[in-house]
């Protein structure tokens, strides 16, 4: 998911790795060995995680932005079109994540 959907979106958008940090919540699949090392690879020494550079707990009750607006955002959104089949639901999820305003996104930061 990072390599083939995540890190393309960045470098689309021509951010420097080096300027951003990479936070996910202590899911075990998140932190995962292999998982980490993508992570850690794409985001040197910016990782806060359950194993990341910064610590972050498991099931912390703090709210990223994702959490309190992006996914609840996009599920209106990727709904409001009414998929039907699985590659009609996955082609408005990435229609909708492209067309999320940057001023939105700005806002919700």
């Amino acid at each position: 998911m990072l390599n083939n959907f995540f890190r393309p979106k960045l470098e689309r958008h021509q951010v420097n790795m080096r300027d951003i940090w990479f936070q996910q919540d202590g899911a075990i699949d998140h932190t995962m060995r292999a998982s980490m090392q993508v992570v850690r690879q794409m985001f040197p020494g910016h990782v806060i995680s359950r194993f990341g550079d910064v610590h972050w707990p498991p099931r912390s009750p703090d709210l990223s932005i994702c959490d309190f607006f992006l996914w609840g955002y996009l599920k209106s959104k990727v709904y409001m079109n009414k998929p039907r089949t699985l590659d009609d639901f996955k082609n408005s999820i990435h229609q909708e994540i492209e067309a999320v305003p940057n001023e939105m996104l700005e806002r919700a930061v």
